[in-house]
């Protein structure tokens, strides 16, 4: 039987027990909530440390950080979840938001080279263009009211005014560079087609960057812009005039080879007529025009390798080329 003095101890010794278990459970809870807080801190991708340090403007640690995993090696950056494209990127707007304008055009291209889609690689090229054009992160807009200069400051570094100053130089771009496209497509030679190629080039880059409203996405939709309908054109006048010039050339490099295989007489014997010094130079331009036309076609492949069609179009004649210039190197 259990005296009041046992109860009383009994529930001493019960409070004694049951108040460290209470201290260690809630010690334990801490402890599993503390490490629950590492596990998610270690577990936020990378690119959103990335963004948060842009957001809160600390842009000297974001392009430290990015340029520091720029040199992680592919599994290791797999691990990260992390891309050079989206390292290149963060590398280009946090120079950008440092006024390191030379620094932001080369990462931008260099993030059009890794680009994982076209529009992708678009936007990252118009933003290097972007920036080439301007001056001091002002985009200088110039409109003609008149005899007046209008010269319009634009700024590229904010989100809000960057949208403006693309859709600008969109149109600057283009109003210089579309009579130079009709005048080129009414030329029988290529290069006045060669000559305007670059600005080709920028044009479709403004024009999509500044109808898909700004955005830094490959989902934005956007309008055909102009620029796009143009290199089809420029391409499809370079085919025609290539294949009418190569068929021009394999005409003459088979007449000189017919006239070197004919017979002649040489004294008693027959033996090749072979080539005169004429035929000879002529043979040798064919070769150069062949080589200049590989040369062009190379330019175009490599500004526009985002139109396949046309790049396939414009490589099956780069082979016929090195064929006729094969052929006129071998007649003798």
């Amino acid at each position: 039987m259990l005296t009041k003095s046992h109860c009383h101890y009994e529930r001493i010794a019960c409070r004694s027990v049951a108040g460290p278990r209470r201290l260690m459970g809630a010690a334990f809870a801490c402890g599993v909530l503390v490490l629950a807080g590492a596990l998610q801190a270690a577990g936020t991708p990378a690119m959103d440390q990335l963004n948060t340090l842009l957001a809160h403007r600390h842009y000297h640690l974001a392009l430290q950080k990015a340029t520091l995993w720029l040199n992680l090696n592919r599994r290791a950056m797999r691990h990260k979840h992390l891309t050079r494209y989206e390292l290149q990127c963060v590398r280009a707007r946090a120079m950008l938001r440092i006024s390191a304008f030379a620094g932001a055009i080369a990462a931008f291209r260099a993030a059009a080279a890794v680009a994982p889609t076209i529009p992708d690689a678009r936007q990252s090229r118009a933003m290097a263009d972007l920036i080439d054009h301007s001056a001091g992160g002002f985009y200088m807009h110039r409109i003609h009211q008149g005899d007046r200069l209008i010269v319009k400051r634009i700024g590229i570094v904010p989100k809000a005014s960057r949208r403006q100053a693309m859709q600008d130089l969109a149109r600057q771009e283009w109003k210089a560079l579309h009579p130079r496209i009709i005048r080129a497509l009414r030329r029988a030679s290529l290069d006045s087609s060669l000559r305007l190629l670059p600005a080709l080039r920028l044009a479709v880059d403004v024009q999509s960057a500044a109808a898909a409203g700004g955005k830094e996405s490959s989902a934005a939709k956007s309008d055909q812009p102009p620029a796009l309908a143009a290199v089809d054109s420029i391409s499809a006048h370079m085919a025609s005039r290539i294949t009418a010039g190569l068929t021009s050339l394999q005409a003459s490099v088979n007449h000189i080879q017919r006239l070197a295989n004919e017979k002649v007489r040489s004294g008693r014997t027959m033996v090749r007529r072979g080539v005169n010094s004429d035929q000879r130079d002529t043979l040798a331009n064919i070769g150069d025009t062949c080589a200049r036309v590989q040369k062009a076609i190379a330019k175009y492949v490599k500004l526009f390798g985002d139109f396949p069609k046309d790049v396939a179009t414009l490589q099956a004649l780069n082979s016929r080329a090195r064929q006729v210039q094969m052929q006129a190197a071998r007649v003798h």
